[in-house]
């Protein structure tokens, strides 16, 4: 017999199973049917035009009855039929009426035209399993995209963020701001009581390794309130870069206070997020004036030392704001030293960082931060 025969036969099947129940149909007894047109092959694998007439029907017969059905297929079955339902954007009228026909219902409504894709694959297994059971099946068989985690968080605004945010544990809170942009992360920050902000600031900065699983957990959580109101396997967190990047874009008078609370709990942590915060890249930030003013402090030569293995935007940005005459000599100087033991070039980039560390702290020295708009 073949495989067109087969599916007739079991098509007639289902017919004499409405006949004989027209008021009250029996879903187990229809799973079988449709099992049984799913699985048309020797080898019991999922026939594509089996799949697809199961998949129409489904959708022909709306969302109640496809949950009854469902819920006495078995899982690759469902995944089969599914997977189809979400490649199909609808149905036309005459369609939905020939595929009921032929399987023994009377279209009743044959104005509509039933629908498709991935939300309405969603609703039918949501139906007929509940939310929870539904987006385990649903993620097997329309895979999400892996992306940054707490991505979905990045389009809350500040104020939404930090209604979700204080119900959480200081743990949480960090682990969320952690895996956020430093804009967001600040804007959150900000908002936290100085108690909480201080715990939150001391744990990012500690945090080393998240496991999935955890992050995962805490995700879904959040999904959660934001729609009401194995193996381990780890992701390397550099908590002390994540919280300098944070600074980076809060204001002057916040990024002091937090640094102040730092330096009295962990004054080693404090001492190399200050590391971090100043960078030979600083001096980008540095308004051109001021930055001529610095360089004055500074001889030919040191420059020319400073300026070795440098990114192209360094070396600009400070022959830019030198006289003439200084930029010549620092060229020439830069081109007669050759190359340079490593250690002599980063002490003599430790002493001018040191030194704009100096003058900001001393307020001598504006460096712009991230994100922050100056007049």
């Amino acid at each position: 017999m073949s495989a067109v025969d087969r599916n007739k036969q079991r098509a007639d099947a289902y017919r004499k199973t409405q006949s004989s129940q027209p008021t009250r149909r029996d879903a187990e007894q229809q799973a079988r049917v449709v099992s049984g047109l799913v699985k048309v092959g020797s080898d019991g694998t999922p026939s594509e035009k089996g799949v697809g007439k199961v998949a129409r029907f489904l959708m022909a017969v709306g969302k109640q009855e496809a949950a009854a059905i469902l819920r006495h297929l078995s899982e690759p079955e469902i995944e089969a039929v599914l997977r189809e339902i979400t490649a199909i954007s609808h149905l036309g009228r005459e369609e939905a009426g020939e595929i009921l026909s032929e399987f023994g219902h009377v279209a009743r409504q044959r104005k509509l035209e039933p629908q498709g894709g991935a939300a309405v694959a969603r609703r039918m297994l949501e139906q007929a399993f509940g939310v929870d059971v539904a987006e385990k099946i649903f993620s097997r068989v329309v895979p999400q995209p892996k992306g940054r985690a707490f991505e979905f968080l990045e389009d809350l605004e500040p104020q939404q963020l930090m209604v979700i945010a204080r119900e959480e544990s200081p743990a949480a809170i960090a682990l969320i701001l952690a895996h956020l942009t430093p804009a967001s992360a600040s804007a959150v920050i900000s908002r936290l009581p100085e108690d909480v902000r201080r715990e939150v600031l001391l744990r990012i900065a500690r945090m080393e390794r998240v496991d999935n699983e955890v992050l995962s957990k805490v995700e879904e959580s959040l999904r959660e309130k934001i729609r009401t109101h194995g193996r381990v396997v780890t992701e390397s967190v550099d908590g002390r870069a994540t919280l300098a990047r944070i600074l980076r874009t809060m204001g002057p008078t916040e990024g002091s206070a937090v640094l102040s609370s730092l330096r009295e709990a962990e004054p080693e942590i404090y001492s190399d997020i200050q590391d971090r915060l100043f960078t030979i890249e600083t001096l980008l930030l540095i308004e051109d004036t001021d930055l001529q003013r610095v360089l004055r402090e500074f001889s030919d030569h040191d420059i020319a030392v400073i300026l070795k293995g440098k990114s192209e935007d360094i070396r600009a940005k400070v022959l830019r704001n030198v006289s003439e005459r200084r930029r010549t000599i620092i060229a020439e100087e830069y081109a007669h030293l050759g190359p340079l033991p490593r250690r002599d070039v980063d002490r003599a980039a430790g002493e001018f960082i040191n030194y704009l560390k100096r003058l900001e702290q001393s307020g001598d020295l504006l460096v712009r931060h991230e994100d922050e708009e100056y007049v």
